[in-house]
């Protein structure tokens, strides 16, 4: 129950972190916004690594480390999947494979077991997070460009979760830690070889998004998402290193619907039949994966 509690927790912190730097990124620069959220992260990090009991070890640097660079690569690669074709059809690629790839390795390498009701509840959970992905809009025609990008992001992601969970279990919130700070200098440099580029436009609309001049309101909020992003690192980390890597993995990849409950309630956005459905499926997944 702590385990899933945790899980669950981090899960609505993500959502609110992706709900507050989507806003910033509607009002300034993708990449920006997302160093901007990293600074944040990385911060509350350092903090929690002073608080937290840690012990630093060539594991918990390698494992943060490898977490850190999926983690962006799978950032990059979803913006970039985006800008190639239908982000409905995209983000349920992506639900998946990051909660597929931790399954398969706790089940193929960590011999995980689960009971019947526990795997039923795997199944809605990743099915609830495909309906959350694909929300109301058409699935149309997508390129095999932006599905080689999204499948490319899902397992990025997935492999950091599986990094993390790899972290030993001595080692407190210092793996993440490491992780937000590889991401942060990741970023300083994508930044750099961006901006002295030839192709620097090219880049940017593609990371970018063609996002407008930062403010200090959209700053106020990228910085915001990643104090909260920060925060349900650190959770997640916990989480791992007291439960399973299966249950932890498809409770996170449902952070999609603090997301969509935050967009109907704040900024009056419509929710779709297909999202309805995939909460709904989520709530009777987290009650099949308590009883487990």
């Amino acid at each position: 129950m702590i385990t899933l509690g945790l899980s669950l927790v981090a899960s609505v912190l993500w959502g609110l972190s992706d709900f507050l730097g989507g806003v910033a990124a509607r009002r300034t620069r993708v990449l920006r916004t997302t160093a901007v959220s990293y600074v944040g992260a990385t911060a509350v990090l350092l903090l929690a690594a002073l608080v937290v009991p840690g012990v630093w070890s060539d594991a918990a640097l390698a494992t943060g480390t490898v977490a850190g660079v999926a983690t962006m690569v799978g950032f990059l690669t979803f913006y970039a999947a985006f800008a190639a074709g239908s982000m409905g059809v995209v983000s349920a690629e992506v639900a998946v494979l990051q909660s597929v790839v931790p399954i398969a390795v706790a089940v193929s390498v960590g011999g995980e077991r689960l009971a019947f009701v526990g795997w039923v509840g795997v199944g809605l959970a990743v099915l609830a997070g495909v309906l959350l992905g694909l929300g109301g809009g058409e699935g149309g025609r997508v390129s095999s460009t932006a599905l080689t990008f999204g499948a490319v992001s899902g397992v990025a992601f997935g492999v950091a979760v599986v990094s993390l969970d790899a972290a030993p279990s001595t080692a407190g919130v210092l793996p993440a830690t490491v992780e937000t700070v590889v991401g942060l200098v990741l970023l300083g440099a994508l930044l750099l070889a961006v901006r002295r580029s030839g192709h620097a436009a090219r880049a940017a609309s593609v990371l970018d998004g063609g996002g407008a001049p930062a403010g200090g309101r959209a700053t106020g909020l990228a910085l915001w998402s990643g104090v909260v992003l920060g925060l349900a690192n650190a959770l997640l980390l916990l989480a791992l290193q007291r439960g399973a890597l299966a249950v932890v993995a498809v409770v996170i990849a449902l952070y999609p619907i603090g997301t969509t409950v935050l967009a109907r309630v704040v900024l009056h956005e419509r929710l779709h039949a297909r999202q309805l459905i995939g909460i709904g499926l989520a709530l009777v997944a987290c009650t099949l994966l308590a009883l487990s």
